[in-house]
């Protein structure tokens, strides 16, 4: 894992040091946070390289830092220097001085030198990963309120269609209070018969195309044969009246908006959490 994040961290310093300009001799430092020099190492921008031998520079003492400082800013220095460049020079040569000039900051930067998963954990590392640029408040607000508003009207719509269904299931069954009907799913069966029968499409009608003419007409049976064959009769009378019923009582069922104890439709658009979002305070008024 920490290899990985290395890894990582070294793909985020090449990175910043092909943004870092064209100042090559200034070298590369890891330092995305602009702690010390960015990109640029500070020695470098003074003009101090490392020790032949040792490839370091702690053989600088502070009037070698102080020397190589005062000779560039009066190179560089605005006032004297009218380049293009020469402001931005020289911001960096003063930063780096004052880096370099100072004892604790010193150490603290030659010892973070090459080691970017120390100065992560000390100083951490948000230039690698870049922040999104800030969205709208009250534009994420709005579609925050319009994703709870559309999921909160269709669970109230589900709540109120499962009653819905086991209403239309008890009263097409024609269940009485002890099988799962209700005294409403009764009245509601009892107005859907009425208004069946009222129609062309009275039962008997229906039950002479489906039930044959010759078995209507033959010889009652006796014994269990009889029985028999009337029951298996009901029974199929019975499916076929209950499945004429059933759209006229899901008709019926869907006009009730409000079976009570919450179980009701959503009403359009009073009930958007939106619109009670924008009228709550009129209403806590």
């Amino acid at each position: 894992m920490r290899s990985l994040l290395f890894y990582f961290l070294c793909l985020g310093q090449t990175f910043l040091f092909a943004q870092a300009g064209n100042h090559e001799e200034w070298g590369h430092y890891y330092d995305p946070q602009e702690v010390f020099c960015g990109s640029y190492d500070c020695y470098q921008i003074l003009g101090l390289g490392p020790d032949e031998n040792t490839l370091t520079w702690d053989h600088y003492k502070t009037r070698d830092i102080i020397k190589a400082y005062r000779a560039l800013s009066r190179e560089w220095h605005p006032d004297k220097n009218k380049s293009e460049e020469a402001k931005e020079k020289f911001v960096h040569i003063a930063k780096a001085y004052e880096v370099l000039s100072d004892s604790e900051r010193r150490s603290d930067y030659d010892n973070l030198r090459g080691r970017p998963e120390e100065y992560v954990m000390k100083y951490g590392a948000n230039v690698l990963w870049k922040y999104a640029p800030k969205s709208n408040f009250v534009a994420v607000l709005l579609l925050v309120l319009v994703l709870f508003s559309a999921l909160m009207w269709y669970l109230q719509l589900q709540h109120w269609q499962t009653i819905a269904d086991a209403l239309v299931k008890a009263a097409v069954e024609n269940l009485g209070p002890k099988n799962g009907g209700s005294t409403e799913s009764i009245d509601i069966r009892r107005r859907a018969e009425e208004e069946w029968q009222a129609t062309d499409n009275a039962f008997a009608g229906v039950l002479n195309d489906i039930v044959p003419e010759k078995d209507k007409s033959s010889k009652k049976g006796k014994g269990r044969g009889k029985g028999r064959g009337n029951k298996q009769q009901q029974v199929q009378e019975n499916l076929i009246k209950n499945e004429q019923l059933r759209p006229i009582i899901v008709r019926l069922v869907n006009e009730i908006d409000d079976f009570g104890g919450g179980y009701r439709k959503p009403v359009w658009p009073h009930d958007l959490v939106i619109v009670r979002f924008c009228l709550f305070p009129y209403n806590f008024g």
